[in-house]
């Protein structure tokens, strides 16, 4: 199961599964070390290529993608090949809204 423990260890800086993505399923962690397609839009902002990766999955399936910055800690989220950047008091809020639209009625 997905826990915060678990996401932190995965994430910390130094261990091999550090770079990749994590894919959640439910409350399952379904996968880890796993690289996106980057997508290929043109952006008026320069995205480094995690955020580029977060964008692409976005595009190509119904995922709500949670990307963080490693230079600067900032949050975004993409959804439909568009990334929006949330503060972190409000992200759980925003996280929420965009999973409870992405539910089949």
């Amino acid at each position: 199961p997905v826990t915060a423990e678990l996401l932190q260890t995965i994430f910390y800086p130094g261990t091999r599964l550090h770079d990749g993505a994590v894919i959640i399923h439910g409350n399952q962690i379904a996968a880890a070390a796993v690289f996106f397609v980057l997508s290929t839009q043109t952006f008026a902002v320069k995205y480094g290529s995690r955020h580029r990766a977060a964008i692409g999955i976005s595009e190509v399936s119904d995922s709500v993608t949670i990307v963080v910055s490693e230079e600067t800690g900032r949050i975004s989220i993409a959804v439909n090949g568009q990334l929006e950047q949330v503060d972190q008091d409000n992200f759980l809020r925003v996280f929420e809204n965009y999973m409870s639209d992405q539910m089949p009625d």
